[in-house]
Order: C-alpha cells, then structure tokens, then sequence
C-alpha cells in the first residue's frame, strides 16, 4: 500500500507539531499548555473584569462587550462558550449573581437594592433567580 506524497507529509507534519512543545511570543522561554489554557485564563480574566466594571448596566450584553472586547458578537459568543461552557448571557448572570452573593454577605443593603447595584432591572425576578441558583432567598441567605 502506497501512501500519495500529500498524506505523508502530512502525517509528518503533525508528528513534528506535536513533538516540539509549544512557546509563547511574548515570553519565549515560557511553555504554553498544548490548549493554551494560560491564554484562555487571560481572556477570562479581563473579560470577568470588563463586566465588572460595568455590573450596574442592566443591558450589558451582547452589543457592548463584544466592542469592549474588539471582537464581533458571534466570536465573543462563541469564545465564552468554548472557554466557559456558558452562553454569554449566563456567564454574565453568573458573574452578576456572585456579586449580588458577596454584596449580601458583607454590605447591610436591602435586597432590592442588591438587585439594582447588581444590573437587574426587577427585585421580584432577582430573587427567583438567586433562589434558583443558590438554592435559597436572598432575603433569607444574610441569616
């Protein structure tokens, strides 16, 4: 059996890629993890940064980001669900939830105005979905 010149280069090619480990330009000494997660923790990071800064806007979303980010919506969509598992607008949620969680934990603010400093525009849909999510009332999770 023959294998066509292309092929066998190509099986080459990939044997070689895999062989040398990869580097990055910016620290050419350092070794990048073969998916390159150090990168993706980078892009995470200033992204959960980004929505922080701008947690109190409750249409933060799918316009804003991807321009904050200089990425197109889909790319944006479709890199925090490759690196997050999460669509955007739950990784958002995620991130506004766990604010709302530490606000209620260490401020002694009424829930409703949790839920406004959070980014939700209705206490009553806060609640639910903090319940949802913690398994209990914000009311009821400061006791």
């Amino acid at each position: 059996m023959t294998i066509s010149y292309p092929v066998a280069l190509k099986q080459k090619n990939q044997h070689e890629i895999h062989s040398v480990p990869p580097t990055s330009a910016a620290h050419p000494g350092a070794v990048v993890k073969r998916n390159g997660r150090k990168s993706e923790d980078a892009f995470l990071k200033k992204f959960s940064r980004q929505i922080l800064e701008n947690l109190n806007d409750p249409f933060l979303g799918n316009e804003a980001l991807p321009r904050a980010v200089a990425m197109s919506e889909s790319q944006l969509n479709r890199k925090v669900k490759a690196l997050s598992g999460q669509t955007l607008s739950l990784f958002i949620r995620g991130i506004r939830l766990q604010r709302a969680r530490t606000l209620l934990q260490t401020k002694d603010m009424p829930v409703a105005e949790v839920a406004y400093e959070t980014g939700f525009t209705d206490p009553a849909n806060f609640s639910c979905t903090f319940s949802y999510e913690f398994g209990v009332a914000p009311s009821k999770f400061r006791r």
